[in-house]
């Protein structure tokens, strides 16, 4: 059986040190990384490789694969989207980029249901300069809902809060009738 696990960091990738860089328990099966002190480096929003190998009593096991990680947060949760505009088959809505944390912007995920309160759609973004989208062939007067989440290199961010807007566009302008004047 698996004693403990070896944890191998490299700042290149390539380099590896000979001795662990920190070992974790037999039982773990995910980790935090503290960035200011891990493998005797502060590693705040920088990129580094890790090798795990498995030790048990026969010795130190092959390593891994190197996977490429960043020390940084997930995105901090965005705020609701925002109307743009409406027609009767199509809304638009706006949203924003919240606080990446030192990572990298990779996209959008822009929930949206069906306007009955039933299944959502989600739409990925990955124009990371797209700050708008319009959801097409929309029911015209139902509500739909919509969510955004924001998606860096480390993960995605919690789901905005819940808008609601119509698919419907603005009244055509009022017919004026002036009946004959007696005067």
């Amino acid at each position: 059986p698996i004693l403990k696990w070896h944890v191998f960091v490299s700042e290149d990738g390539v380099v590896y040190p000979g001795t662990p860089s920190a070992e974790l328990p037999a039982t773990f099966d995910n980790a935090t990384i503290d960035c200011t002190t891990f493998g005797g480096a502060n590693r705040g929003q920088q990129y580094f490789w890790i090798k795990v190998a498995g030790v048990n009593a026969a010795g130190v096991g092959a390593a891994s694969s190197a996977a490429k990680t960043r020390c940084s947060a997930v995105p901090e949760t965005p705020g609701a989207p925002g109307r743009v505009s409406s027609t009767a088959n199509s809304v638009t809505v706006s949203f924003a980029a919240s606080e990446l944390n030192g990572a990298q912007l990779t996209g959008f995920k822009v929930h949206s249901d069906d306007g009955n309160a039933g299944p959502w759609w989600v739409d990925t973004i990955t124009d990371t300069t797209q700050r708008t989208f319009t959801k097409y062939g929309l029911t015209p007067g139902l509500p739909y809902k919509f969510k955004v989440q924001v998606i860096s290199e480390v993960g995605s961010s919690g789901m905005s809060p819940v808008a609601t807007y119509y698919s419907a566009g603005t009244p055509a302008p009022p017919v004026i009738f002036v009946p004959a004047s007696s005067n």
